[in-house]
């Protein structure tokens, strides 16, 4: 049970990281006020939802099936989401190797907040599974 708490929030907060990142690297942000701040980082986060949903609890299905969860494929998975938004947003035009670089680290960041979280429940269910067997 607890590992599925953990799971949800996970999903939950690797948006919530690249919604953060994502504000702190826009240049206009500093020049903004506080509820400005927050309007954006809830737009963010709808974004940032959006797109997990789409593309990150894909990803994670598929390395749940091949038993292939890890600190690597969390932190792949989430650059190459990171990537491939960066490529989606300058669509037609060529996204510049900054860009894509920035929205690949902001996206390896989210996968590898997703990881602690996750693992952290997976820790606690194998501690129970040992203490009652």
């Amino acid at each position: 049970m607890r590992g599925s708490r953990n799971l949800v929030a996970a999903f939950l907060a690797a948006p919530l990281i690249s919604a953060i990142l994502s504000i702190l690297l826009t240049p206009t942000a500093v020049s903004l006020d506080g509820v400005a701040i927050l309007g954006m980082l809830g737009l963010f986060y709808l974004v940032s939802m959006s797109i997990t949903l789409l593309f990150g609890v894909p990803i994670y299905c598929l390395f749940l099936y091949l038993e292939k969860i890890n600190w690597i494929t969390c932190l792949g998975g989430g650059l190459s989401v990171g990537v491939v938004v960066g490529l989606i947003l300058h669509f037609p035009t060529v996204a510049l190797f900054r860009e894509l670089s920035v929205m690949g680290a902001i996206g390896g960041a989210s996968g590898i907040v997703f990881w602690l979280i996750w693992r952290s429940g997976r820790d606690v269910q194998a501690l129970e599974a040992e203490e009652s067997g």
